[in-house]
């Protein structure tokens, strides 16, 4: 859907419109993610149940490549025009945000305006229009502004601390998410190690064990763990690089006001200027990282 400024009445109007779309294929892609990861499982739990049942290794073999299909399938993706389109919606909405934070700051308006107007990558083509369209927006609608981000007037103010706050707290929320990650692959494979080695030392002793219906439980068991395992971790890694890959630490020290010797408070040009440069940089960053792999805009 091609979408113009003319159809809004405020630069709320406008970046509601580019964050609804941008969630909305987020959510998609999240969903295809998890369904990619479901289906992995369920045909490695098949596939060992099946090994053990019909009493041969070899099905078994087949858990890895299942999970190699479903690295590959995300890959995939990734590189999808929905990808593009989320990030290209995405990045839009972002800039529109900083926008509307800096509606009564003409310099740093202009300096949002130039700087994403530079920005050469196709992804970001629909950000650097909405940038000029915002600013018509502004200055031909100035008096039909609706206050719709708070109660005050004071924009900028409000959108520094809510940043503040947002980054600090995704910060904590991405430590927690890739410990947890990190924990479950451990697990699973001090699983398959403490089974593989309880095995070996049982074939030592007892050669015949090898053909006993529990020695095959434990190979499909370990098999099916160490599957999972590796389905998950890699399930982790690509959702951390596919949504989660801002640099949130940096960001907050950015805001903050804590990440510059020369910037020792939250207020004055030059604490303004480099919040909005770090900002709109981090933004950009974070999109050639997602979809920087497109040469041309997808049809």
């Amino acid at each position: 859907m091609t979408v113009t400024f003319h159809q809004f009445n405020c630069i709320e109007d406008y970046f509601a419109d580019a964050d609804s779309r941008a969630m909305e294929l987020q959510a998609n892609l999240v969903r295809d993610q998890n369904i990619a990861l479901k289906i992995t499982v369920v045909f490695i739990l098949l596939l060992a149940i099946s090994a053990y049942l019909l009493r041969t290794v070899s099905l078994q073999s087949l858990c890895p490549v299942a999970v190699f299909l479903m690295i590959q399938y995300l890959d995939r993706l990734r590189k999808s025009k929905t990808t593009f389109r989320f990030v290209s919606s995405r990045l839009t909405a972002e800039t529109l945000r900083v926008i509307g934070a800096a509606r009564s700051k003409p310099l740093l308006l202009d300096l949002i305006v130039s700087t994403r107007g530079l920005s050469t990558h196709l992804v970001a083509e629909e950000s650097a229009v909405a940038c000029g369209a915002s600013k018509a927006l502004l200055s031909t609608q100035s008096s039909r502004v609706a206050k719709k981000l708070g109660p005050s007037a004071d924009f900028w103010s409000d959108w520094v601390d809510e940043q503040t706050k947002y980054y600090l707290k995704a910060g904590t929320r991405e430590i927690v998410r890739s410990k947890k990650g990190i924990s479950i692959f451990n697990l699973a494979f001090t699983l398959v190690a403490l089974i593989g080695i309880g095995s070996s030392i049982w074939s030592v002793f007892d050669v015949s064990a090898v053909r006993s219906d529990a020695f095959r439980a434990l190979m499909a068991f370990a098999t099916l763990i160490g599957s999972c395992g590796l389905a998950y971790i890699n399930f982790v890694k690509d959702r951390k690089a596919f949504d989660q890959s801002f640099d949130y630490d940096h960001m907050y020290k950015v805001l903050s006001g804590s990440i510059n010797p020369r910037v020792v408070a939250q207020e004055g040009a030059v604490f303004e200027r480099m919040v909005v440069t770090e900002t709109l940089n981090e933004h950009l960053r974070w999109a050639l990282r997602m979809a920087g792999h497109f040469k041309t805009v997808p049809e």
